[in-house]
């Protein structure tokens, strides 16, 4: 058996020893702890001694801002700007100089149902170009085509042409045999019950509000414009397909006077755009009267000769 007094005094010997490493250990923490408090005084002590900007740079470090010197740039630079393309624009620069844009339209149906201009070179009796976006003249490229404006690119020049019924003068060309004469709408002098004047050789300018009114009252009275209609009679080929439209005037004699038909002459195309049925004769109505066409060229059969007649609207 095991001697009780022995086991009381082991016993009481182990919790001594284990109290005195957990007081010792107390004592550690609180000196510890007093030390960081007695530091953290000190610290804000030192703190409240500090200016209230010590923490802010001093006023040599902080950089000198330098202005670059100014950038001398010619009077004429200030002529150019970029366009959304990058290319540089040119008001009335020489792509403006060289053509001139006698009028936009959109082409009939299917994927040819896109805008294209009608443009010249100007002092030139070379005739005119029907164009769509991407065509080129003379190596300018005709980028852009509004309802009343085109965008031609040369390299990186880009200039804007503006219907007009003027050109930029041009003296050495004036007196050209083909050479449309300088015409501005409101110059165009005394014009037919129309509105139409002849300005060129086979070319013709209308006052878009005259022409309006003419074919409100034809609308008025359908009978006369149901004339206009059997006045344009289809001509048929061995295969019974339309090739075209012979003027055989049934009424409104005076306004196909107007325009420059004669009795007899054959509209083969409008637009370049085959005269193959009465549908596309009313859509070239339609599109004019919703002010989408403002230029049209006739092809036509003349006594055996093809000739172009033209009508700028405006």
């Amino acid at each position: 058996m095991t001697d009780l007094r022995f086991a009381r005094r082991d016993r009481i010997r182990l919790m001594t020893s284990v109290g005195q490493r957990a007081e010792l250990s107390l004592r550690i923490g609180w000196l510890l702890l007093a030390a960081a408090l007695a530091s953290a005084a000190s610290f804000g002590l030192a703190l409240r001694r500090l200016p209230s900007d010590a923490w802010l740079p001093a006023a040599s470090e902080a950089p000198i801002p330098e202005w670059a010197e100014p950038v001398n740039i010619p009077a004429e630079g200030w002529k150019v700007f970029r366009s959304a393309s990058g290319a540089a624009v040119t008001g009335a620069g020489s792509l403006a100089a060289r053509f001139r844009l006698a009028g936009t339209f959109f082409a009939f149906g299917g994927a040819e149902n896109t805008r294209k201009a009608v443009i010249e070179k100007t002092g030139s009796a070379a005739g005119h170009h029907i164009v769509s976006e991407g065509d080129a003249i003379d190596g300018v490229t005709v980028a852009r085509i509004f309802h009343d404006s085109v965008i031609l690119r040369e390299g990186a020049t880009e200039d804007q042409l503006w219907l007009s019924f003027s050109r930029p003068a041009d003296a050495a060309a004036a007196g050209a045999e083909g050479v449309v004469a300088p015409v501005r709408v409101e110059a165009l002098g005394e014009t037919d019950r129309f509105g139409g004047k002849r300005i060129g050789e086979n070319r013709w300018a209308f006052k878009r509000q005259s022409v309006l009114d003419y074919y409100g009252q034809l609308r008025d009275e359908p009978e006369r414009l149901v004339q206009v209609f059997d006045s344009m009679k289809p001509l048929y080929d061995e295969n019974r397909r339309i090739t075209g439209y012979q003027l055989g005037i049934e009424g409104e004699a005076d306004f196909f006077t107007a325009v420059g038909l004669r009795e007899g002459d054959i509209v083969r195309s409008v637009n370049s755009m085959q005269m193959t049925s009465r549908r596309r004769a009313e859509y070239f109505i339609k599109e004019f009267v919703a002010n989408r066409a403002n230029a049209f060229i006739l092809d036509v059969e003349r006594d055996g000769q093809q000739q172009q007649l033209m009508y700028e609207v405006r």
